[in-house]
C-alpha cells in the first residue's frame, strides 16, 4: 500500500511539472513595437494619413482591418503582439497612401524606433 501511494506520489508530481512547463509555453508572448516617419522620397517632406496595417501574405479582403495612419508629421507608432516562443516573428507592415507606390516594409526584431521610410510618387501616364 505504501508503495503504491509512492507510485501515485510520483505520477502527480510528474503531472504538475508537465501541467506547468505547458502553461509557462503558453505564456510566452512578444511584443512588437515600431515607430518611424514616412517621408516623400524625392521631396524629403512628411507624408501625412499614410495607411499602415500588419500584412498578411495574401490577404486582399482585410487590408483596412487595425490600420493606423500616420499623423500630420508623417509620424506613426504601431504595436502588437504575437506569440513568441522561438523569439519574436518577423512583422510586415503595408503602406498605402494615394498618389504614392504601396510598401511592405519588414521588420525582424521585435522593436523598432525612429525608423524612416521612403514613399516613391507613382508614375502618371
Amino acid at each position: 500500500m505504501v508503495a503504491q501511494k509512492k507510485y501515485l506520489s510520483r505520477y502527480i508530481k510528474l503531472y504538475l511539472v508537465l501541467a506547468l512547463l505547458i502553461l509557462f509555453i503558453y505564456s510566452c508572448d512578444c511584443i512588437q513595437h515600431v515607430q518611424g516617419v514616412i517621408i516623400d522620397s524625392s521631396t524629403k517632406v512628411p507624408v501625412d494619413s499614410s495607411s499602415i496595417t500588419r500584412y498578411y501574405k495574401g490577404d486582399t479582403v482585410n487590408i483596412h482591418n487595425g490600420c493606423l495612419y500616420t499623423d500630420i508629421n508623417g509620424r506613426f507608432e504601431f504595436t502588437t503582439m504575437a506569440g513568441g516562443l522561438f523569439g519574436c516573428p518577423r512583422i510586415r507592415l503595408l503602406i498605402k497612401k494615394e498618389g504614392y507606390e504601396a510598401l511592405i516594409k519588414e521588420y525582424r526584431s521585435c522593436c523598432t524606433d525612429n525608423d524612416t521610410i521612403l514613399l516613391k510618387r507613382t508614375i502618371k501616364k
